[in-house]
């Protein structure tokens, strides 16, 4: 993000869709996929990404139903910004809070 490079954050992001998608994370992973969709991505994912993206997405519709494409939709509305800033949260969530000293 601090670099600025367009194609390392939407790569950055499709990975962390896939891996909320498996973590059971299905809105914000909705909501980023719905970003992606709608961005003039720098470049379309294309073999074993776009099908771990096609496998994510599969697993948050199955999960989600309808609202999924409902969430996705919401998504689509962010700019590249707004989807990192609600990756930053999403790994937030991910990550164990810091041990006590």
């Amino acid at each position: 993000r601090r670099l600025g490079n367009p194609l390392s954050q939407v790569t950055a992001l499709r990975n962390l869709v896939t891996l909320l998608a498996r973590s059971g994370l299905d809105e914000p992973a909705a909501r980023l996929h719905g970003t992606l969709a709608s961005l003039a991505a720098p470049a379309d994912p294309f073999g074993a990404e776009a099908a771990r993206l096609a496998d994510a997405w599969s697993q948050v519709e199955q999960r989600l139903g309808p609202r999924a494409h409902h969430v996705a939709e919401q998504g689509s509305r962010a700019t590249l910004g707004e989807a990192v800033d609600e990756a930053l949260g999403a790994l937030a969530a991910l990550s164990p809070p810091p041990a006590q000293r």
